[in-house]
């Protein structure tokens, strides 16, 4: 969604940018929301933290960590939709600079998300707070980094 704000950005609408960036703050406030509330039913029903294993502590590190940084932006993008309601986003690229580093910064969060949720969520046993758990979907990431280059170099056959 914070691509198309910055279409929107682009092609000079203000409206545009406004409705996305209150719809990617929207789903950023979901997903902060549905990761509290696993953190309350891990820690208060099931009563798992971060010290329970050491996947639980490296769980609780990872998404820990990564909920802080989706915090810090949706700060951002709250500081970029007033930006943005106050007019300062002109025709000038000049003026964009803000915004388009912001959309740099939550473009990053995502992806980083794409390699958390590999690493924790999609493991071979479903039993993660084991003391020994398969990290199968750990595995499916590091073999899709060291397969990029080849994945990439495999574009439309050229004639």
């Amino acid at each position: 969604t914070i691509h198309y704000a910055e279409i929107a950005l682009l092609r000079g609408s203000r409206g545009g940018m406004k409705l996305w960036l209150a719809l990617t703050i929207l789903l950023g406030g979901t997903f902060l929301g549905i990761q509290i509330a696993e953190y309350t039913k891990l820690i208060g029903d099931e009563f798992l933290g971060p010290t329970t294993s050491a996947y639980s502590s490296v769980f609780f590190s990872l998404t820990g960590i990564h909920g802080s940084h989706v915090f810090v932006g949706l700060i951002l993008l709250t500081v970029m939709l007033v930006r943005t309601m106050r007019g300062h986003y002109g025709p000038s690229p000049d003026k964009h600079v803000g915004f388009r580093t912001m959309s740099i910064y939550w473009h990053f969060v995502d992806v980083v998300w794409i390699f958390v949720f590999g690493l924790l969520y999609v493991p071979g046993n479903w039993d993660r707070w084991s003391e020994k758990p398969i990290f199968f979907g750990g595995a499916i990431v590091i073999i899709l980094l060291l397969n990029l280059p080849k994945l990439i170099g495999k574009g439309a056959p050229r004639h």
